[in-house]
């Protein structure tokens, strides 16, 4: 006859009495936060792509927190938003999202109302269609 061994237990605590499930980030991932994640965007104008970039890195806390908001309020919120916004020649912009969610447009708005750009040259304006990827 043999004897019962500690893996023929029928409870959640593997043979040497850790748990069997792992929680997330068990092996140093951590637990993922919900983010935004910047793609390619398109500029037509006279601003410089990576002078843009760099814009939209120093403010992504703040666009994460405007998508955790509406995490918030609804926790089906995410996929592709594109945000197009004009910047005048005083360096500041008008703002259309498109994600469908009011929190999260308003607040992007704001927050995007809010970024500095530089003064434009000449009497040019400065079109960009920034596609974020709101990944949860």
């Amino acid at each position: 006859m043999r004897r019962p061994s500690a893996l023929d237990r029928e409870d959640d605590e593997g043979p040497h009495g850790y748990s069997r499930a792992l929680p997330p980030g068990a092996f140093g991932r951590g637990v993922r936060k919900p983010r935004v994640r910047p793609l390619k965007a398109s500029v037509d104008g006279p601003l410089k792509y990576r002078l843009l970039q760099r814009i939209v890195k120093k403010h992504e806390e703040q666009l994460n927190q405007c998508y955790r908001q509406g995490l918030d309020e609804d926790p089906n919120v995410g996929g592709k938003m594109v945000v197009k916004f004009v910047i005048g020649q005083d360096g500041r912009s008008d703002i259309e999202t498109s994600i469908g969610n009011q929190t999260v447009d308003l607040c992007m708005t704001k927050v995007i109302g809010g970024w500095k750009f530089p003064k434009l040259r000449g009497d040019a304006n400065v079109t960009v269609l920034y596609p974020f990827d709101l990944m949860n």
